[in-house]
């Protein structure tokens, strides 16, 4: 299963049985509380609000499936991080303040054509394990690119990278 080592860790890292010592034990107790008191009862989830790609696990109860709050502003910033760092590792540069990097969240339906034209023109990289980035340069304009990033066959983030002279409201 993709992730799992990841998600085996994290479940560790509250768990204050798998601590050695006893100030390890209550520190992990008290991120689990932390983050026990940020879970949503699944019974408040409205559609709209499950992010793409995620949601109810079939095989598994309901009432065992609360849901997490996660910023938007927090996986935009993820978004960019990556971007910035295979433009970076690929191209040996920067993306230079003149750019804007803009990262947004589609369904999958709604990414399609996004997908074919990055299949089409893109290269593919594998960023460790669990994350792939697609990702085409205007021919035109090599300062402006296209990704498409997944994380553990799940998360998937959209960006482009775009000279700010070119922003159009």
């Amino acid at each position: 299963m993709r992730g799992a080592p990841v998600a085996q860790k994290a479940l560790r890292s509250v768990d204050p049985a798998s601590a050695k010592k006893s100030k390890d034990r209550e520190h992990r107790l008290k991120r689990r509380h932390k983050i026990m008191r940020t879970l949503v009862p699944s019974k408040n989830f409205q559609d709209e609000s499950i992010f793409p790609n995620f949601g109810i696990h079939h095989g598994y109860p309901l009432e065992d499936q609360p849901g997490v709050l996660i910023d938007e502003s927090d996986l935009k910033m993820l978004g960019e991080k990556l971007v910035r760092g295979i433009t970076y590792i690929v191209d040996q540069c920067f993306i230079e303040k003149d750019h804007k990097v803009e990262v947004f969240f589609l369904r999958d339906e709604a990414a399609v054509p996004i997908l074919a034209q990055l299949q089409k023109h893109g290269t593919k990289y594998e960023c460790g394990p669990g994350i792939t980035v697609l990702r085409a340069v205007a021919h035109d304009m090599p300062t402006a690119a296209l990704f498409a990033i997944e994380i553990w066959g799940r998360l998937h983030m959209y960006a482009a990278v775009r000279p700010l002279s070119d922003d159009r409201k």
